[in-house]
């Protein structure tokens, strides 16, 4: 493998990685998932800031789904 490679792929990984927490709100449809991305974003290079994006992701409430009722 190229350095190139290696070096893209770990960056990749890295990204994935840090955002963690607005994928894991995504995933768990959390009904503040804008703010937890935007908090993730800008304080989750600092460990506290990511710390709570991440607990934010998987505390909180849902966005409900509507069915219809049959």
């Amino acid at each position: 493998m190229s350095m190139a490679f290696q070096f893209y792929a770990v960056l990749v990984i890295a990204f994935i990685g840090y955002m963690t927490p607005t994928l894991a709100a995504l995933i768990y449809r959390r009904s503040k998932w804008g703010r937890i991305a935007l908090l993730n974003l800008f304080l989750g290079w600092t460990v506290v800031g990511w710390f709570f994006a991440f607990l934010a992701a998987f505390g909180g409430e849902r966005d409900t789904v509507q069915t219809p009722d049959l």
